[in-house]
Order: structure tokens, then C-alpha cells, then sequence
């Protein structure tokens, strides 16, 4: 129901729910609490972790693997891609929704919106500097917008409503939200897994369609029954000896 009605519905309900207090962070519209997100630090000790290579050589590496993806799944969650990101239809809308990202993006091109998220910045998500009356300042993309408020995530995933009549002013910035090094704990071949996962979301439009049903077989020409009396005399009085008086032919 909430997608039918878009983002303005989601940013008129949160507004109307949280209203009386507009700097609330960190509920979710399901009410669960939010848990910030935690860039990962690469071990110091294990140079095949992507922390401690350069960009060429981990993204050579990434696409040079075939990659898993049902293992890329579960990194999908545990890299905490889930906070800003959703992968099927139905869940609440955080951020761009990734459920047909595999359609739209080559696997060099999301590797490198993995590794260098500020290189593109999809349309829609920039990150926005909101400056407040009373002096303060939040960052975040515009997850949705209501007539009295604007709802937004931050570089740690969470969630803030701002009133409209509280903010000052709002600059749209040249780096993305998305941090750098999310995937600094993984190895080119973890992450080569998680961008198979991430190329497996074609969305809906992709399911397997249903088979044509047969053709149904040409009409039969009609038949047609000739009846004549065999027997031009009168009918044998015995009723089971009547139908010997008749001659049924076909004709086609």
C-alpha cells in the first residue's frame, strides 16, 4: 500500500506519527530500532582484504571471478548493505531500490560504485546539507517529502525528520552518503560473490513466462444422419423388432 502511494504518503505519515518531535532518530516506519551503520576495518595483516589494495588492482581482481550468488546475498546483509538499499518489492523504501539493478548496471560499473561510491551518484539520492534555524546541521539524501516535513538518512543509515519551517537552507553535495571502504573486511572474491548476487536482481519483469496454450485442434466437418424406413410395409407388432424397420446412414 505504501508503494502505490509513493514517497509522499510514507513522508505525510511519518510527519502526522512524529510530528511532535521533529529531530526523532533511528525509528524505522516498521518501529524496529535502526542500527547504524559500521565501516568495517580492513586486518592489517591480510593483504587480500580490499582495505589494503588499491583500487586497480581489487577491481581487476573482483571481475576476473565468476563470483556466487547466494553467498552474496548473505554479505549483502552482513556489510550492512541493507540499511540504505532495498533488493525485493515489498519492503520499506530506504534508499535507491535495487530490486532490478542487475538489468541496469554492468558489473565493472557496480564495482566501482562499491569501491568509489562517489564516482556516480544516482539521481534522486544526492547527499543534501540541511542547515536548521536554531544553528544546526544534518546530511543525509531525502528519502521522502511532505507538505511539513522532510524525511532523511544519514551516512549511518538512520533516519530524521526535519521540519520544513526549521530549515534554513539546503545545498546538495558532490560526495555520496554511501561511505567509502563498506567493503574494506572483504576479499575481491567476496566481493566478486556479492556482485553476482547484486547482477542476479533483474527484477520482476524477468520471471519465467507462462507457456502459450495450445492450439486447439481445427473443427470437425458436421454430420449428417439419413433415415429411411427400410420396410415399407407396416411395422412388426413386436415393440423390440420396430428399429429393424428403419435404415440409419451417415453422410459427410
Amino acid at each position: 500500500m505504501l508503494e502505490k502511494f509513493g514517497f509522499e504518503f510514507v513522508g505525510a505519515l511519518v510527519s502526522r506519527c512524529i510530528s511532535s518531535r521533529p529531530d526523532v532518530v533511528n525509528r524505522p516506519l516498521g518501529g524496529e530500532k535502526e542500527a547504524p551503520v559500521v565501516v568495517p576495518k580492513a586486518d592489517p595483516n591480510n593483504p587480500h582484504q580490499i582495505g589494503n589494495m588499491p583500487y586497480e588492482a581489487a577491481a581487476k581482481r573482483t571481475l576476473a571471478q565468476r563470483g556466487n550468488a547466494a553467498k552474496g546475498k548473505v554479505l549483502f546483509k552482513a556489510q550492512s548493505c541493507n540499511a540504505c538499499h532495498t533488493d525485493a518489492d515489498g519492503q520499506t523504501l530506504k534508499g535507491p531500490h535495487m530490486v532490478d539493478i542487475g538489468k541496469r548496471y554492468s558489473p565493472a560499473e557496480l564495482v566501482e560504485s562499491i569501491l568509489k561510491p562517489s564516482a556516480k551518484i544516482a539521481q534522486g539520492f544526492e547527499t543534501v546539507l540541511f542547515e536548521m534555524t536554531d544553528g544546526k546541521a544534518f546530511t543525509g539524501f531525502v528519502v521522502s517529502e511532505s507538505a511539513r516535513a522532510v524525511l532523511v538518512r544519514d551516512a549511518a543509515g538512520l533516519q530524521r525528520q526535519l521540519e520544513l519551517a526549521k530549515i534554513e537552507s539546503r545545498t546538495i553535495q558532490k560526495q555520496s552518503l554511501m561511505p567509502e571502504g563498506i567493503v574494506n573486511n572483504l576479499t575481491p572474491e567476496d566481493l566478486a560473490d556479492l556482485i553476482a548476487y547484486l547482477k542476479s536482481l533483474t527484477g520482476s519483469n524477468d520471471a519465467p513466462k507462462k507457456s502459450a496454450p495450445a492450439a486447439a485442434d481445427p473443427p470437425k466437418p458436421p454430420v449428417h444422419l439419413k433415415i429411411k424406413r427400410s420396410h415399407p410395409l407396416q411395422a412388426p407388432r413386436n415393440p423390440m423388432a420396430i428399429a429393424s424397420c428403419w435404415r440409419v446412414t451417415i453422410e459427410k
